[in-house]
């Protein structure tokens, strides 16, 4: 990653995303979300990749999860089929 890259921990992108870091980890893994790694092993993403998602998924990240009403926070998990496909989940 270049030196003037703004460079975020995986937490770091979950918190900026309104999802699990678990999320972001399924996300690089299906290959919708690029990173690179340290020499330690942790993923480090590029903001302007984490921005270039939302932007594509706009609409998911405006208007968050839907809510069904019974008062439990929900949020958004990578979905077992399909790439890259969010579901709204109860929130653990």
């Amino acid at each position: 990653m270049g030196e003037d890259a703004a460079i975020l921990t995986s937490g770091q992108v979950a918190q900026m995303m309104g999802i699990s870091s678990q999320t972001v980890r399924q996300l690089t893994h299906r290959g919708v979300l690029p990173c690179e790694f340290t020499h330690g092993g942790h993923r480090r993403y590029r903001i302007s990749d984490v921005m270039a998602l939302m932007r594509e998924n706009d609409q998911l990240w405006r208007t968050g999860p839907p809510d069904n009403g019974d008062g439990d926070d929900w949020v958004w998990e990578c979905s077992d089929e399909g790439k890259g496909e969010l579901d709204a989940v109860p929130a653990r």
